[in-house]
């Protein structure tokens, strides 16, 4: 049994539908007429790396530590080391069997296990592979992390062409029950160029095209075929600014410097040429409520200087402060003073642009729920709102078109023998079991996710058992942090 898993991240439906009328991805869209689809609902927050660790363990982030793109309690980028539950090409490996995964975040460094051939993703601070012969045989500098931020879409397309290739030939000349690669193209082309893609720009197309492309060659070879993606994505008319939110209420104590490690800091050149100039804070409130005028400004200095212009605005001192938001991608607040715990949460309630407030434990369930933000709140996505940075200005909510994330991504799979039904909404912790089920293999003992019912029904094997697979890894984790560190004795 093969069982291919394409991410594409950041999709969504209706990205699908617009990119179908400008004929991109014809090898997905005539999959989709024969494939059992649904929504698929992202974690709190919809952001990479807790959704894909949550797609790829069955487990929602109190088991398995990943919260956001940063480890508050070290200030740093999270990696594989925080990662505390196996992913699927871990389990597939474990009992056996041979996986083959390609940029699933947060898989630097490797963990070792035979059977399993890992490339490393876009997070990683270089490139990284499992088992170490694996470029004698095969090209693999397209997927250096440097080459996942491309400066233009022409980098982008030469790049994703030589990787496309190079994926098709490990698909091909390398045995395996389960191949998983997660492509990033779509997320970073969302972020960045939202409106050409939406116009189905010429070149958007054809990068679109090239995955397409990776689809079709999976589609030939595999028994089944999964979509997925771990969020979706969407204009917003109206960022929510909690830090200043929770400036007007007393709560935060300034910082004229950023003091917690973002995302922003790991990739290349995101702060460089960018200009900041102080405002008085009644014009930049007032300019706030005039986006037009805001983006005009901004697009004439752009022409004239080549850089970004933005408003300088303090940062929130996460030490002096009873509580604050350490990261736009965190959607939660974390508390200094956790006896203003009951107040916050009441006062947040009340926000008319926030859809749900809750305590962390509402949210998590399992040994690390204590990593996360004590409070958790939800935006009323399809009002229009989304979180803002961390950097607080004059008012709460801005005005002006921003793209980013949704919780709605998407879910398809293909089976010759499959017969094509909306799922519905299911939970990312779904596609793990369901996939092991398909592979005959026992789902995680302690997985949140069931295999889905329209699929697991054809594949009625031995697997209905539970296995528990942490305690596996975790052995084979110690042997290769051994390992590591008496190499580290001997070369020293």
């Amino acid at each position: 049994m093969k069982v291919a898993v394409i991410g594409l991240d950041g999709m969504s439906w209706a990205l699908l539908a617009k990119f179908f009328e400008h004929d991109a991805m014809p090898f997905l869209n005539n999959l989709l007429q024969n494939a059992i689809t649904g929504v698929l609902e992202s974690t709190i927050p919809p952001m990479t790396a807790p959704a894909w660790t949550s797609i790829a363990t069955g487990v929602n982030p109190g088991k398995h530590g990943i919260f956001d793109f940063v480890v508050l309690k070290h200030n740093r980028i999270a990696s594989s080391l925080d990662v505390h539950y196996p992913r699927i090409h871990e389990m597939v490996a474990l009992k056996g069997k041979k996986s083959i995964c390609i940029n699933q975040p947060l898989t630097y460094p490797i963990t070792k296990l035979e059977g399993a051939t890992v490339i490393s993703d876009w997070l990683s601070p270089k490139l990284a592979y499992y088992p170490k012969d694996l470029e004698k045989h095969y090209s693999l500098r397209c997927f250096a992390p440097k080459r996942s931020f491309p400066s233009s879409l022409s980098a982008m397309q030469r790049n994703l062409q030589v990787k496309k290739n190079a994926v098709i030939t490990l698909m091909n000349r390398i045995d395996w029950n389960l191949f998983w690669i997660i492509c990033g193209e779509t997320d970073f082309i969302f972020h960045k160029y939202w409106i050409e893609a939406m116009s189905g720009k010429r070149r958007i197309v054809d990068i679109l095209n090239l995955i397409d492309a990776i689809i079709n060659e999976a589609r030939e070879i595999a028994d089944a075929v999964f979509i997925v993606s771990d969020h979706g994505f969407k204009r917003y008319e109206s960022t929510v600014n909690i830090n200043s939110f929770l400036r007007r209420a007393g709560l935060v104590r300034e910082s004229s410097r950023r003091k917690v490690t973002e995302l922003h800091d790991f990739l290349p050149g995101d702060t460089q040429g960018i200009r900041e100039v102080k405002l008085p804070s009644r014009f930049h409130r007032w300019i706030q409520d005039k986006p037009l005028l805001k983006s005009t400004v901004k697009r004439i200095y752009k022409f004239f200087s080549r850089r970004d212009l933005t408003a300088e605005c303090p940062y929130p001192d996460p030490e002096l402060s009873d509580a604050y938001m350490p990261s736009h991608s965190s959607f939660g607040v974390f508390l200094n003073n956790k006896d203003l715990a009951k107040r916050i949460l009441d006062e947040m309630r009340d926000l008319e642009y926030l859809d749900t407030v809750w305590k962390r434990d509402e949210v998590y369930q399992g040994p690390h729920v204590d990593l996360a933000p004590h409070i958790i709140f939800k935006p009323k996505f399809d009002a229009g709102y989304i979180p803002a940075g961390t950097r607080m200005t004059p008012s709460i909510i801005s005005r002006g078109a921003v793209f980013d994330h949704h919780p709605a991504g998407i879910v398809a799979i293909y089976a010759n023998h499959l017969t094509p039904k909306n799922l519905g909404i299911k939970k990312t912790f779904d596609i793990t079991p369901t996939i092991l089920r398909m592979l005959g293999l026992p789902r995680p003992i302690d997985s949140d996710g069931h295999p889905i019912p329209e699929i697991a029904s054809h594949y009625n094997t031995k697997s209905h058992k539970s296995f528990d697979y942490s305690q596996k890894w975790a052995l084979f984790q110690k042997i290769n942090l051994f390992k590591k560190n008496l190499v580290k004795k001997v070369e020293e």
